[in-house]
Formats: structure tokens, sequence, C-alpha cells
């Protein structure tokens, strides 16, 4: 059994990522959603459904593959080796196979709506009611009431919209890694914290650049950039490589977003809704498209005064220090970051040194 499966040894049952290697992840999937039909299977042949065999069992029943899946994708979004990218496709296309097999399953949602029949002779706690009623609806806003012909449409289009989603967050991810703002001129870094940098020297190291400092699109080398670059047209290059990541190019996302817009339309329709945000906002506190629209509405009244004056004040610091007032995106970090020296006595990089790695762990771990 691969250390996918195997409980781990570490405190807490924490994830020995080290002794994860990719070629463990679709033998593990394999595995886990064998294991997972298996379960369900004896849910199925359950002769008097309640609370505890049907819906508890139903809930635990893929447990092992949850923490393959979170494992996978924990790595894919924050760790995506050339490994990981080259197996997620298949990885991706056979769990949608699977959570379609389970929410079109016509015999296991008997069971779970057997139970939720009975829900009010059951004498239920709260959190009890909330379990079956969320098992219900899985089923339910997810296809169970569709006929054959629906079914098998709806498999195709939960398909396609993994195979949309992959692509979409595969071209932000190859856009964010083929830049890098390289500088030469060590009087561009003018204004910047030691420790920006430092980790911008460690950057170029690290891609070969022995004599220069590397800035990336990631947000911990982006982020602080933005905020104390002095350079304008170095800040204006940075955004604009930020903001044409994924537009035009080799890594375009235009035509992806269309497709997921359409095929997300296509699914609440088959499934009842009017569109998307009607299936989505079902569940949610607002309920409502209407409702979340006078929501934004609303604070943006109560907001609007407040970010003039902000706004007001960061154009007055840059005529103050350039002789000009023309304030553009790429400016707003750096100079927000002086109104905030100046009305709060507030630098984030006095923070910095509190928030080592290993104090930022032992945080974590105690929480």
């Amino acid at each position: 059994m691969s250390a996918l499966l195997d409980p781990s040894n570490l405190p807490l049952e924490a994830i020995d990522f080290n002794a994860i290697k990719p070629a463990d992840f679709l033998p593990a999937l394999e595995q886990a959603i064998k294991e997972a039909k298996e379960n369900l299977e004896k849910i199925k042949k359950v002769d008097s459904p309640n609370f505890e065999n049907v819906i508890i069992a139903e809930e635990t029943s893929a447990d092992r593959l949850d923490m393959v899946t979170n494992i996978f994708y924990a790595l894919h979004s924050a760790h995506c080796t050339e490994e990981i990218s080259a197996i997620a496709e298949e990885f991706n296309q056979k769990l949608t196979e699977y959570s379609s097999d389970v929410s079109l399953d016509a015999d296991l949602f008997a069971k779970v709506k057997a139970v939720y029949d009975q829900k009010d002779s059951l004498k239920l706690t709260k959190e009890q009611a909330t379990v079956l009623e969320n098992s219900y609806l899985g089923f339910t806003r997810n296809g169970a009431l569709l006929n054959e012909e629906e079914k098998e449409k709806l498999r195709g289009i939960d398909q396609k919209m993994s195979q949309l989603t992959l692509k979409f967050s595969e071209n932000v991810r190859k856009g964010t890694n083929a830049f890098v703002l390289w500088i030469k001129d060590e009087s561009d870094l003018k204004g910047m914290p030691e420790g920006i940098i430092e980790a911008a020297k460690e950057t170029a190291k690290a891609r070969g650049g022995e004599t220069e400092w590397a800035f990336t699109l990631d947000y911990p080398s982006f982020g602080p950039f933005m905020q104390y670059c002095q350079n304008r047209e170095l800040r204006k290059k940075m955004y604009e490589a930020s903001n044409m990541k994924t537009y035009g190019g080799e890594f375009d996302n235009r035509d992806i977003i269309l497709d997921i817009i359409k095929t997300r339309k296509e699914r609440s329709t088959l499934l009842g809704y009017t569109d998307h945000p009607s299936y989505i906002l079902e569940r949610r506190m607002a309920g409502s498209s209407e409702r979340v629209m006078e929501f934004i509405k609303d604070i943006t009244e109560k907001a609007k005064a407040h970010a003039k004056a902000d706004y007001q004040k960061i154009k007055d610091i840059k005529k103050e220090l350039t002789g000009d007032d023309d304030l553009r995106v790429y400016d707003t970090s750096m100079y927000a970051e002086i109104l905030k020296k100046r009305e709060l006595d507030f630098d984030d990089e006095e923070l910095r040194p509190y928030f080592k790695l290993e104090n930022v762990l032992d945080g974590i771990f105690q929480v």
C-alpha cells in the first residue's frame, strides 16, 4: 500500500509529503475508488434504511478517497511539478466519473430518500438534520431526479466541465511561472526592504542568475514589488504581465472562460435552474442573484465616499512626490504604502521577524 493510503506515523497523522511520489497517485485513487464503491454497495443492500446505516455510512464511505484527492489537489495548487501536471487530467477524469456514478445511482438515492422521507419522525439533532438535508440535496442537485437520457447528458457535461476548469487552472499556473522580471541595476531596488531584496536574490540564484535579482508573479514576490518598487516603468511592466498572463499567447484562457460560462448555463438549465447563479446561490446565505446585487449596490453606496477620499489622498501624495497626480493602477500599492506609514506609522516589514517559517508552523500546529 502506498504512503497515500497508509496512516501517517507523523504527529497528529500529519501528511508525510516526503514519502509521496507522483507515481503513487493514480494507483491510490483507483484503490480508494474501489473501496468507496464497495462501501456504497453495502448501503444499497440495507433492508431497513436509517440515519446510521445509510446517511452516516454514505458520509464516511469515501474517507480514504477524500484523503487522496485532498493531498493531490493541495499539491496541484501549491506545488505543481511537471509529474503532477502530467497526471492531472486522468486523475480529474477518474474522480469526475466516480462522482457521477454516485450522484446518479438510482438505488443509492432510493436509500437516502427513504431516510429523508422519515426525517420528521427520526428525532434527529440539529446537526444530524443538517447532514441528512445536505446528503439528500447533494443527490437532487446533481442529477438524481433526471431521467436516464438526461443523466447521460449530465455525465458528459460534468466531464467537459472537469476538463475546462483543469485547463483554466493549468494555464494560470503556467502563465504565472512563465514570467520573470530580471533586475540587473541595483538602483532599481531603491526603497525595497532588505528581506524582499534577499528573496529576489535567492529566486535569481535558483534560476541561474548569480549577479541579478528576480521577481515573479507569485504573490510573495509580486505583492511587495508593487508596494515598494520606486521605478514606475518596472511596476507597470510587472502589473501588465500579471494581468495579461492568460490573455492571448500560449496560455490564453479567453475561449475557455466562455466555454465554462456556457457549460455552467447548460448544466444548471438541465437541472431545472434559470442560470448558474441560481444554482449556486440556492444553498448560500444570499439565496438569489437579486439579493447579491442589492448587497453590492448597498455596500458600494456606503463605501464610495470613503474610497474617493482615500483615492484623493493617494493622488495628493503622488503629486507631492512626483509633481503630477497621474495615478495609475500600478501606482496605487506603492503610494498607499506611503500613506499608511504617514497616517498610521505602520510598516508590514516590521512584522516580518515575528513570522519566520518556524514560528508560523509552530502556531499552526498549536491551533
